[in-house]
């Protein structure tokens, strides 16, 4: 069995960048949280050292608790953990139809798991990456093809076929190295298990977890900004998890053929909405990427507009205040994702002087901070004084609305 082709497809994708990380991190990620072995404690999965939560990960395998994976990943809000909570479900599921496939369809699974072990011994598969993708189909010419249904059918077959072995007959591969007191980072065969961005472990309140990079790049460029775009995640992991489910009953019943039907099954129930779900989350990262270019725009245009201001200015006076600066940014970041949702033109890097005062104005004083950019001053204690007052006002408000947001979800923690 070709090992996972969907993922190593969608990765040589060029018209979908962002899809081809989110699904290698995720790939790999999932193999290195199952991928050691260790015993059970009476108190509970250990996550004291770094080794532990490799090791630990197994024990759940093991214990028929794969649904307690996702507590090993750190997650950086509610959101993210819920998703996490989901993943760790569909994880649970899977092994249970791979479970109930080998016992109905024993020779046919056999063979799967044979061709799974001399994909995963191939001495040419050295990364984990090359490891969880061998078996790219390129088509004609060496150009990789587009992921489509087959590709889909070829990775759940792949997965189906022996979801955990591979980490088992692998895990004396795996280790981890201290690179600070509080943060490590997992290797397969001594070298990063996710080549470029790596696999890291963070220390936080007392217990190690594994760390997604979701602030650094090129991770930031594709992780979830909102609650929407968590929830469209969801979606599409529950939406799995439904069907893998429904498979599961539907093998133990006798209502599968044999795997080949499994597998048209799964395609029939999840395509559809996959692809839908995965077009709106695209949607939504074409939004905030079009935000995030105007807003780097109007950051070089205020520099550049500081920067007259103060030569213009009399000799000792500073110019334009810092905090002023930092007031407009924190508004803008509203006002420029209503103007880009809407489709509507900005177009600051062309504006003049005046016309940048103007909109500045604007905002500022729908934000409740009203400043007259050609009569006021724009600097001194003052001005500042006016502008911490507005912050506070509004950091207050902020923390107010987190509290009512918190009350009606119940009070739970991002990290277990």
């Amino acid at each position: 069995m070709q090992q996972v082709p969907f993922l190593r497809s969608i990765l040589a994708s060029h018209s979908r960048p962002w899809l081809a990380f989110a699904i290698g991190i995720l790939g790999a990620l999932a193999v290195v949280l199952a991928s050691s072995s260790c015993s059970r404690r009476e108190r509970g999965y250990s996550q004291d050292t770094p080794d532990d939560v490799v090791k630990s990960a197994i024990a759940m395998v093991k214990a028929g608790d794969t649904a307690k994976l996702s507590n090993l990943i750190y997650a950086d809000s509610l959101e993210m953990r819920a998703v996490l909570r989901e993943l760790g479900k569909l994880l649970q599921s899977m092994q249970k139809l791979s479970v109930a496939s080998a016992q109905r369809f024993p020779e046919d699974f056999a063979k799967l798991q044979e061709q799974a072990a001399a994909a995963a011994s191939d001495p040419k598969n050295k990364s984990l990456i090359t490891q969880l993708m061998v078996g790219l189909d390129t088509g004609s010419g060496g150009t990789p093809k587009q992921p489509n249904a087959d590709d889909i059918r070829s990775a759940f077959s792949a997965v189906l076929a022996d979801p955990y072995g591979w980490l088992e007959r692998n895990s004396a591969r795996l280790s981890t190295v201290m690179t600070t007191d509080d943060t490590a980072a997992v290797l397969f065969d001594g070298e990063p298990a996710i080549p470029v961005v790596g696999l890291p472990l963070k220390k936080e309140d007392g217990k190690w977890y594994v760390f997604i990079p979701t602030k650094t790049p090129p991770l930031s460029r594709v992780m979830p900004r909102t609650r929407a775009m968590w929830s469209i995640l969801g979606s599409v992991v529950r939406v799995t998890d439904n069907a893998v489910k429904d498979l599961t009953v539907d093998v133990e019943a006798g209502r599968v053929a044999g795997l080949t039907n499994l597998t048209d099954k799964f395609q029939e129930k999840v395509l559809f909405t996959v692809a839908i779900a995965f077009g709106a989350y695209a949607r939504e990262l074409d939004v905030h990427g079009r935000i995030d270019r105007r807003t780097s725009q109007l950051r070089t245009r205020q520099r550049e507009w500081a920067e007259a201001r103060k030569k213009a200015a009399p000799a000792g006076d500073p110019g334009v205040s810092s905090k002023l600066t930092r007031a407009v940014q924190a508004v803008a970041a509203t006002e420029i994702e209503q103007l880009t949702r809407k489709n509507k033109p900005l177009g600051v890097d062309k504006m003049s002087d005046r016309e940048l005062e103007d909109l500045m104005s604007t905002w500022l004083k729908s934000a409740g901070l009203p400043i007259a950019f050609d009569r006021d001053q724009l600097n001194g204690p003052e001005l500042d004084a006016r502008i911490t007052a507005w912050e506070e006002a509004r950091a207050a408000e902020a923390k107010k609305k987190a509290e009512a947001d918190a009350a009606k979800r119940g009070t739970r923690r991002a990290n277990p």
